[in-house]
């Protein structure tokens, strides 16, 4: 496969700026209550009123809704864990994997006004995955060096 001869650090920014929004959207939970109030309860409870896509509302009212604590853990630390790996270029095939999975979650549970955010985030994070942008300016080109066969890098 032929590489084209383009800049690399158009990628590594990309990477991490996204990172950063991710991390400080975790932190910002992390530090303003979202674990010990019932905000992402009352943020669920609005999605299902509004009932947007019946297969996933079902997931929201016999999943979310009565792990609400677990899923308020999922959110801050997934956020956060994932602003590290983007900025860091650590694990980022696998952590970009996870982050299209958690914004395809935001997605299908959002109202229609936050949906563009979220495909936008979505498309991002598959344009990272694919060009192994951790290799890029980050950690994984360290890692894969030191195990050129491994997936994760």
């Amino acid at each position: 496969m032929k590489e084209f001869d383009i800049p690399k650090w158009p990628i590594a920014l990309l990477r991490v700026y996204m990172g950063y929004f991710f991390l400080s959207a975790g932190l910002g939970k992390l530090f303003g209550g979202f674990l010990s109030k019932p905000i992402l309860l009352g943020i669920v409870n609005g999605y299902v009123k509004e009932g947007r896509i019946p297969f996933f509302q079902s997931f929201l009212t016999d999943v979310v809704i009565p792990n609400v604590a677990i899923f308020n853990y999922l959110v801050v630390f997934g956020e956060a864990l994932l602003g590290i790996s983007l900025i860091l270029g650590l694990f980022l095939r696998l952590s970009t994997l996870l982050g299209i999975f958690m914004n395809l979650n935001f997605y299908f549970a959002c109202p229609k006004q936050a949906q563009n955010l979220n495909k936008t985030f979505i498309i991002i994070e598959t344009v990272l995955f694919l060009l192994a942008a951790g290799r890029v300016y980050g950690l994984d080109a360290l890692l894969k060096k030191r195990y050129p066969k491994s997936l994760i890098s």
